[in-house]
């Protein structure tokens, strides 16, 4: 997991230049974005599903506050909810 937490967190702060109008980063931020969701849906399927959704759940939170273009290409909060219950059940 901590090889895609990584990838996450490369992600981030390649999305922080781009807002601050300066981008450094070769990709755009739908570029970025598009690689958080498939980087997510990786993390959704690691050997502890239960872990895995929760850790999921903190990062979309942190992605959230990054900016609006994430709500387009993230899954919602109720959807992420409801799979740490369906996992935990």
């Amino acid at each position: 997991m901590d090889g895609l937490q990584h990838v996450l967190t490369r992600c981030l702060g390649e999305l922080r230049e781009w807002r601050a109008g300066h981008p450094d980063a070769s990709r755009t931020p739908d570029e970025l974005y598009a690689r958080v969701e498939r980087t997510l849906r990786q993390l959704r399927r690691v050997r502890d599903p239960a872990e895995a959704a929760r850790r999921v759940i903190e990062l979309e939170l942190r992605l959230r506050d990054e900016g609006p273009l994430s709500e387009a290409f993230l899954p919602s909060l109720e959807d992420l909810h409801e799979a740490v219950t369906q996992v935990e059940a």
